[in-house]
């Protein structure tokens, strides 16, 4: 099943999220989320303790209706010990282990083994499945390959692409890590009408995209989904919605594959301000 591929994020089921901002939403709202999600085939979940009430409210769904998906997490080094923070987690999202634990800063696993130790032990005593460690660029990509770490998260999209992180991502295939990609839709950059003034130099690049999906007729979230699911060494897509509707749709476009041609136009897209392809930038 296809949507076995997918995670589904939690940050705009706890917290108004993105650039273009959001409402809160209710529990009764997120927990439709979750039940159709889990009807869908999707199997995990990616949340952390900074995603607002995310936690609290997947440890509701838990318990109202058992646990039904595996559950990603990050946490902060600085903030309490490791092990405080996981049973403190475990006991909001009402599960005895989590699937993978990440690294939510890459400053944080560069700069304090004490972290990785934590972890390392976590999983020895089964509190944790795997160890994660999220990355922004290529240079940071390199340094998590040749670490003791299980997966490996990334940002990757139609813009920030395959030809920019391609041999890396084949690489961490050779070396047994799992690669999971997030930021596809750019917080919902590539859906606004109105571009802020600090991501001006986008415009060019982002008018592609809109051509690009107007010429092969279809929606560009479909473009944007059908990209990021084009490739065999991605083992898992990052996606968060909106609702049970926006979800659905999501889900029905990782199940339409885009031609290899459109896939070579994509990568004809030039980009000049990489560094605004990083929403820590903006």
């Amino acid at each position: 099943m296809v949507s076995r591929k997918i995670i589904l994020g939690t940050a705009q089921l706890g917290m108004p999220y993105g650039i273009a901002g959001g409402k809160l939403k209710t529990k009764e709202e997120v927990f439709s989320i979750l039940k159709t999600a889990k009807a869908k085939g999707v199997k995990d979940l990616d949340t952390a303790n900074v995603y607002g009430n995310a936690e609290k409210i997947i440890g509701e769904f838990n318990e109202r209706y058992g646990c039904q998906f595996n559950i990603n997490t990050k946490f902060k080094g600085h903030e309490n010990s490791i092990e405080d923070q996981v049973l403190k987690s475990l006991e909001k999202l009402k599960i005895d282990a989590l699937n993978t634990c990440f690294f939510h800063s890459f400053e944080e696993f560069m700069m304090d083994s004490t972290f990785l130790k934590s972890l390392e032990k976590l999983k020895k005593e089964k509190m944790i499945q795997s160890i994660g460690l999220s990355v922004y660029t290529n240079e940071q990509f390199e340094i998590a390959l040749n670490a003791p770490v299980d997966v490996i998260q990334i940002p990757f999209n139609v813009l920030d692409n395959w030809l920019e992180r391609g041999a890396l991502i084949r690489l961490a295939n050779k070396k047994n890590k799992k690669i999971q990609i997030r930021s596809i839709f750019l917080q919902g950059l590539f859906f606004l009408e109105n571009l802020p003034q600090k991501l001006e130099k986008l415009k060019i690049p982002l008018k592609e995209v809109m051509a690009l999906s107007k010429k092969w007729n279809i929606p560009v979230a479909q473009l944007l989904i059908g990209y990021a699911n084009s490739f065999n060494a991605i083992d898992s897509v990052l996606i968060g919605v909106d609702s049970v509707k926006h979800l659905t749709q999501n889900i029905s476009f990782f199940a339409q594959p885009l031609p290899q041609k459109l896939i070579n136009e994509i990568h004809q897209i030039k980009i000049k301000a990489r560094e605004l392809l990083l929403p820590i930038n903006w």
